[in-house]
């Protein structure tokens, strides 16, 4: 599930264009892919619980993947997120 996820953002970032040029920084790119495999997982594993109890799946908050999608995009200094 994760890999899905993250490749179907990854996909919508590389069709967009900019009018500078762009690169992707890979370690990066793959520090992202494991972010989203391991957010999954995590959800996943606490959605699947028969009782949640106190953990419930909003007190997980925003997730670091896209913050980590944006993060391994390389352009022109000064450009911002």
């Amino acid at each position: 599930m994760g890999i899905g996820i993250w490749a179907m953002h990854f996909k919508g970032m590389l069709a967009f264009r900019l009018p500078v040029p762009v690169e992707y920084h890979w370690p990066t790119v793959l520090a992202s892919l494991l972010v989203a495999v391991l957010a999954s997982a995590v959800a996943l594993y606490v959605a699947s619980r028969p009782k949640m109890g106190p953990l419930k799946m909003s007190s997980f908050g925003p997730s670091p993947s896209p913050a980590s999608r944006k993060a391994f995009v390389r352009g022109p200094r000064g450009l911002p997120y």
